[in-house]
Formats: structure tokens, C-alpha cells, sequence
């Protein structure tokens, strides 16, 4: 990838451009249009990089949906999770709630689960930011079956209620669960 083909990123993934970006790109301070440090000034390692560029509510949730159904669906995963950067996570907790809670596949179709919030815009449930979870399936759905063009005429450009969108756009039904009586994350944890 040039240097100027990383300042020409994307918001929203398009099929002819690489999914995810190389270091030597990441490296390069002139063409980087985000931090990709950590506190010790190195860059983050074990980390993956989109090829989109960093915003709010322009396409990165379905960018990241693309990216984890294709690791999903390689290894059988069951579900895909979302996380904002502000979430704390207790894995104990979440392992705990999620084998107790969410059903394995086959039996998970098109399953959406999170914190809830209700749109009176769109008409429909859809899960809060700070953490979701859908099926393999939907967010293959929503990342590979809806292209660019239909995922911007559903937007009104609020992530979240965006992303329930999408997902409330499948043909098929759409179970939702209420995760909120068993809290495995807190969330805001960052600090001004």
C-alpha cells in the first residue's frame, strides 16, 4: 500500500481495497492518520488495522463486522463481539453469561443481543455501542450481503442505531436479547 493510498482510505470498506493495513503504512508518521502507539511510544502490537479511516459513524462497525464474520466463519465461531475502546470486560463474567445465555450454532441464527435501546426513528430495537454481540451470520450479513449502497440508504449516520439497522434489514426474523440483567463489562471507563 503507497502512502497515498493510505491517506485515500476509505470510511466505509469497498471490496477492491485490501481489508486490513500493513505495518510499513501504519509506521510511516506522514501518511498515519491516527495513533497507533502505545504509552511506551511503540507501536501496538498484536493488534489488527482496518483499512478505513478512523471515524464515528461513517462505516467502521460494519468495516469491523466484515473482518471478524470472515475469522469467524474460518474458525466456527458462534458469535461476534463489539466492544468500544471505553469498555471495561470481565471474560469470567462474559464466559459465564454467554455459555449460559446465547444459544450455540446451529441454533443462534440471526441472534443480536446487547444492552437495548429503543428508536422511535426506525422503529425498532437496537443494541447500545459499548458492547454487542450478533451471530455469525448477521454480521456476515450485514458486512458481505448489504452492499455500501444499501447500507447508506438505511444510515441516518448514528453508529449504533445504524448497526441495528442493518441487522433488523435481514428478511428473516431477528431474535434480540436483553443482556442488561446480567452485567459482565462497565462502561465508561475513560477518564478526561
Amino acid at each position: 500500500m503507497s502512502s497515498r493510498d493510505f491517506l485515500d482510505r476509505p470510511t466505509d470498506h469497498h471490496d477492491d481495497a485490501p481489508l486490513a493495513i500493513d505495518m510499513e503504512a501504519i509506521e510511516n508518521s506522514e501518511t498515519s492518520d491516527c495513533n497507533y502507539y502505545n504509552k511506551e511510544g511503540n507501536i501496538a502490537s498484536g493488534c489488527t488495522y482496518l483499512n478505513i479511516k478512523e471515524n464515528m459513524e461513517d462505516g467502521k462497525s460494519p468495516t469491523f463486522m466484515k473482518f471478524a464474520s470472515n475469522i469467524a466463519t474460518a474458525h466456527g465461531l458462534d458469535y461476534v463481539v463489539k466492544l468500544d475502546d471505553d469498555t471495561y470486560l470481565s471474560t469470567v463474567l462474559f464466559t459465564i453469561c454467554t455459555d449460559e445465555e446465547l444459544p450455540p450454532a446451529p441454533y443462534n441464527i440471526r441472534t443480536y443481543v446487547g444492552p437495548p435501546h429503543l428508536s422511535r426513528l426506525k422503529n425498532h430495537v437496537y443494541a447500545a455501542g459499548e458492547m454487542y454481540i450478533v451471530s455469525t451470520d448477521l454480521a456476515s450479513y450485514v458486512a458481505n450481503k448489504l452492499s455500501f449502497e444499501d447500507r447508506e440508504n438505511l444510515a441516518i449516520h448514528i453508529e449504533d442505531l445504524d448497526m441495528g439497522t442493518y441487522v433488523h434489514s435481514s428478511p428473516r426474523p431477528v431474535k434480540y436479547k436483553n443482556i442488561n440483567g446480567g452485567m459482565f463489562y462497565h462502561h465508561p471507563c475513560k477518564s478526561e
